[in-house]
Parts: structure tokens; C-alpha cells; sequence
């Protein structure tokens, strides 16, 4: 089981991210594609792989060509092979990982949690902390030149720039979204049983998304968590299926909200100061400008990197020059971003997988009995949903985090299947 969890936690590491050593790379992918290979060797006969979700299936497939299509400022060919090599091999890795710990003999839904997602997150946050609390440094590419105090540190007292961890790929939202991942998967297992490994993780990743300051996955985080537990207790549970709507309505009705509701307080809660704010309002206006004048390449997107393609984030380069490549800031949404990228299609798709998603947790949720899974899957999607409002969390912009919305979307598939899971396993294992 450990390779299993080194596996994961490379896979929410990238580590094509923090070196451009060939070796490393062709060493990690060689070792989480063996897992992989042996894991489809176990489990070939207790599972058929060809009832995997199609939506799921037809995801894949427009990612895959989104990074084919990509217009990544270092994009070479040779390059573009080893990004899809890559993302094949992990999402092959994670349905595998998924079908043999869900035909083990004793089905137990935390276990596989705690081996995909609670211990693989924590190791790789806490990994980050050390390497930085020793002055280490590894990542080369800087997506921003100059960082901003940490505001909510400062509140304490504690007067810092806003920290860059070593193995972050050089970003700061892109990785205050895993970490506040973490956050939330380990408040939904607190919640289900107090452990004192859960509130060390709890301090770690709440130490890390104050040092990097992303205040908004830190308030999403918690209140997902609110969210979900208050709902499960109520018939609101049930209605947890409309959710994925806000995936859609989120950017306009925060254009309309967002001028009005701004204050000192709002944004030292959320995370941004009045510039920041501003910038975003900006970057969804330019985004809805650009939208509203229809182009057939809308529905298929433009591939990776889609908002440059489109020549959207040239209308709002101006606004982020002390960043390191300007003219490739991302639309800082989720949708805004889908459509560049994989096009209306792809949004189409990414709602019905969501939605899917949630289905299967109220079906769980309406058999009783243990509520973990139901609570987790729903929980994920209230932050998810949350963060998207504003922030890009689609393709590959935001390490780690597509293979969390696959590893999410295969869990609650999979729950459909647990009577055949068990009974074949039975039969194997007599």
C-alpha cells in the first residue's frame, strides 16, 4: 500500500513541474505506470472496465486534445507527447488504484480516501512546510516576480511576504486550492471521528494556506464543510443536485455582487485587496465581452492555454505586469476558463459529471447507514464549486487538482457497483 500512496502523492506533486531533470521524470511515470499495469492485472476480472462512466470516458478524451491543441508559451512537440504520455498514465493509475482497494475483500470507504487523497495531500503539504521552513529551494519557474505581505498573518503580528513553496510549481493560488483540498477532506473525516493525526494535518494545512495567504480556499474549505454537514442532516441534502449551476452562474453574479458588496472586511476575508478585486472584475468583463460575440471555436474551445489562443488575456495583460508571463494570466474562472479551453462541449460535459456525482451521493444518502462517502462527495463539490467562482481550477493550470476531480468522480461512480464488487470478490477469494 505505500507504493500506492507514493504514487498519489507524486501525482498531486507534478513533478514535472519542479524539474527539468529527464530522468526524474521518465523514473516517476515508469513507477506509478507499473502500479498501474499490476493493479489492471489483479483486478481485470473482478471489474469491467468498459462500464467506466462514458462522460467520464469523453472528459478525458477532450483534455487529451485540449493539450494537443495547446498554446503553451513552452510548448514543443516533444513536450506536448510528454504532457498527454503523462496525464494518460495518472488517469489510468487512479482508475486502477481505485478498482483494486474497492475489491478488497473489506470495502471500507475512509480507508480508500485515506490512501488516495488524506495521506498522499498531507505528505506533500508537509513536505512543502519542512523544505521551506529549511530555507530550501526547489522550483525554478516563478509564476509571479514580486509577492505581497500575508495579510491574515499580519493580523498576528507576523509580518512575512506571501511564501512560494519549494515543490508549488512556483504558484501561489494554484496551490492554496490542493491544500485547502486537504482541509476539507480531513475536516469531513474529523467529523465522522476525532483523531489527533487529523488535527496535526488540520494545523499543517491551515499553517500553509496562511503562509501562502489564499484566504478564499481557506473560507471555502470551511464553509463546504458547514455546507454539507448542515444539509445532511435536513431534506436540503436532496437538493444538493442543483449545485453544479453555480459552476455556470457564479462569474455573472459576482460581476453584479461583487462592486457592491466590497469592503475592508470582505476582502481581508477573501483574500484580495481593492486592486486584486478590481482586476477580476476586469478579467470577467473582457471575458463576457469576448464570449458574447459567438464564435464556432467557442464550442470546441481552443486547447490549453485557450484564453491566449482566443486573444482574451491580451485585453487584461496590462493589469498584471509584475507577473512573469502577463499575456498568459488565466481568466481567474473556472468556466470562463473550461470554454477557452475544451469549449462549451467541455462545460456541458463537466456539469454532467458533477451533477452525476452528487446524484450518487444522495443515493447513499438516502440508503442511511454509513454517510461518509455521500458527506465527502458532496463536500468536495461545495468547495470545488466555491473556488471556482474565482479561481481556475480546469486542465492543468491548478497542480493536482484535475486528478482530485477524477479521483471524486470515479469514487461516486463506483458506489453503484459495491454489491458486484463484493460479490465477485467473494467469489475470487474463496
Amino acid at each position: 500500500m505505500i507504493f500506492r500512496i507514493i504514487g498519489f502523492t507524486l501525482i498531486y506533486l507534478q513533478i514535472e513541474r519542479v524539474t527539468d531533470n529527464q530522468v526524474v521524470r521518465f523514473l516517476t511515470i515508469a513507477f506509478i505506470l507499473g502500479i498501474a499495469v499490476n493493479d489492471y492485472r489483479k483486478t481485470k476480472h473482478l471489474f469491467p472496465y468498459s462500464a467506466v462512466d462514458k462522460t467520464l470516458v469523453v472528459f478525458v478524451l477532450i483534455t487529451v486534445v485540449s493539450l494537443l491543441r495547446t498554446a503553451s508559451p513552452v510548448s514543443t512537440t516533444i513536450n506536448v507527447i510528454y504532457s498527454v504520455a503523462v496525464y494518460l498514465t495518472y488517469s489510468f493509475f487512479i482508475l486502477t488504484s481505485y478498482v483494486y482497494l474497492v475489491s478488497s475483500r473489506s470495502l471500507d470507504w475512509k480507508k480508500v480516501v485515506a490512501y488516495t487523497m488524506f495521506y498522499p495531500l498531507a505528505i506533500f503539504v508537509s513536505l512543502n512546510l519542512l523544505l521551506w521552513s529549511l530555507g530550501i529551494k526547489i522550483s525554478s519557474f516563478v509564476v509571479i516576480e514580486n509577492t505581497t505581505e500575508a495579510v491574515m498573518l499580519s493580523k498576528f503580528g507576523i509580518h512575512i511576504q506571501r511564501v512560494i513553496f519549494p515543490l508549488s510549481g512556483g504558484g501561489l493560488n494554484t496551490y492554496g486550492d490542493i491544500v485547502g483540498a486537504l482541509l476539507l477532506v480531513v475536516l469531513v473525516m474529523t467529523i465522522q471521528k476525532l483523531k489527533l493525526i487529523n488535527i496535526l494535518v488540520i494545523f499543517i494545512a491551515l499553517a500553509s494556506i496562511l503562509l501562502v495567504d489564499d484566504r478564499s480556499f481557506l473560507f471555502n474549505a470551511i464553509v463546504g464543510s458547514f455546507i454539507m454537514y448542515y444539509i445532511s442532516k435536513t431534506r436540503l441534502f436532496k437538493y444538493s443536485k442543483i449545485m453544479p449551476v453555480y459552476l455556470i452562474a457564479a462569474p455573472f453574479l459576482l460581476l453584479y455582487l461583487l462592486p457592491i458588496i466590497y469592503t475592508s472586511v470582505s476582502s481581508s476575508l477573501l483574500r484580495t485587496d481593492e486592486k486584486e478585486s478590481l482586476a477580476r472584475v476586469l478579467v470577467w468583463t473582457k471575458s463576457t465581452e469576448v464570449l458574447s460575440d459567438f464564435r464556432w471555436m467557442d464550442v470546441i474551445g481552443y486547447g490549453e492555454y485557450g484564453h491566449y489562443s482566443s486573444g482574451a488575456s491580451k485585453l487584461w495583460a496590462y493589469f498584471f505586469k509584475d507577473w512573469a508571463r502577463p499575456n498568459y494570466i488565466s481568466p481567474h474562472n473556472t468556466f470562463f476558463s473550461t470554454v477557452y479551453d475544451i469549449g462549451y462541449i467541455g462545460v456541458i460535459v463537466t456539469f454532467m459529471l458533477i451533477r452525476k456525482s452528487i446524484i450518487y451521493a444522495i443515493r447513499l444518502w438516502k440508503m442511511g447507514g454509513e454517510m461518509f462517502l455521500p458527506l465527502l462527495i458532496v463536500g468536495f463539490w461545495c468547495y470545488y464549486l466555491l473556488s471556482s467562482a474565482t479561481e481556475t481550477l480546469n486542465g492543468f493550470y491548478s497542480p493536482g487538482m484535475i486528478y482530485l476531480f477524477q479521483s471524486v468522480l470515479i469514487i461516486s461512480g463506483f458506489s453503484k457497483y459495491e454489491r458486484t464488487f463484493t460479490i465477485q470478490t467473494e467469489t475470487v477469494y474463496q
